[in-house]
C-alpha cells in the first residue's frame, strides 16, 4: 500500500478534514513528526481561477499541488481537525 508522509501540520489537518485514513504519527524525531496516511480522500474542492470544482478520487501529489499553490478550500470541519492533529502530536 502507498503511504503518504506529511511534516506540515495545516496539510495534514486538510487530509484529515476531507476523511483521507491516518495510519499513524511517525514521533521517532521529536522535533519533525510526520502524518502517515494511507489512503486519500474521496474528493476535494479546489478553486480554479475564480471557480470552484469539485475532484473526485484525488491523489496525495495533486492535493499537495492545490496546497501549495493555495487554490486548496477547507472544509468546515478544519479547525477541529487541526486541534485533532495538535492532540495526536502531544499525545503518548
Amino acid at each position: 500500500m502507498n503511504k503518504k508522509y506529511i511534516g506540515d501540520l495545516f496539510l495534514a489537518a486538510a487530509y484529515l478534514s476531507y476523511g483521507a485514513e491516518l495510519d499513524s504519527i511517525d514521533k521517532t524525531n521529536p522535533d519533525r513528526q510526520k502524518f502517515v496516511f494511507t489512503k486519500p480522500p474521496k474528493e476535494i474542492y479546489c478553486m480554479e481561477g475564480i471557480t470552484p470544482v469539485r475532484v473526485v478520487d484525488p491523489t496525495f501529489e495533486l492535493i499537495e499541488m492545490k496546497y501549495v499553490s493555495n487554490a486548496l478550500m477547507f472544509p468546515p470541519g478544519f479547525i477541529s481537525a487541526i486541534r485533532r492533529a495538535k492532540d495526536a502530536i502531544y499525545s503518548r
